[in-house]
């Protein structure tokens, strides 16, 4: 599969999960899992003659600890779900999904930043700078 070809067409939560047990003062340290990828292909998407899909779904989260005590200040799970469409004449088998896990797992960190920085601009906690990638 040439990833050109890929076209997202969706990148969406499904459930997000904040907790914050004090609002988060000074400095202190970030936990970040994103992991494992979930993949499902094949089928043709409605609207797009001739194109096949790809789901990506993933639960990334980070969890925040205070420097002082050593304690959970906030946590944020997201469930992620990606959506790409291809040409329905290319090949996509486990082998091809494992060879570009790396296109799809850059993605969905990127993604997941932008969903969290929005969230945690909403919770007026400032100053967390999460991997773009």
């Amino acid at each position: 599969m040439v990833l050109d070809k890929l076209k997202l067409i969706e990148a969406s939560t499904l459930e997000t999960n904040f907790r914050m047990t004090d609002k988060p003062q000074g400095e202190g340290s970030l936990e970040v899992t994103f992991g494992k990828l979930n993949f499902e292909s094949g089928g043709n998407i409605s609207g797009e003659e001739g194109r096949s899909a790809i789901v990506i779904s993933a639960e990334p989260k980070v969890v925040g600890v205070d420097k002082l005590d050593g304690k959970e200040a906030f946590s944020l799970s997201i469930k992620l779900k990606m959506i790409y469409s291809y040409p329905s004449e290319e090949k996509v088998d486990e082998a091809t999904i494992r060879e570009c896990s790396w296109y799809f797992s850059s993605f969905t960190k990127t993604y997941f930043k932008i969903f969290a920085d929005q969230i945690f601009q909403q919770a007026g906690i400032t100053g967390i700078a999460l991997p773009l990638n």
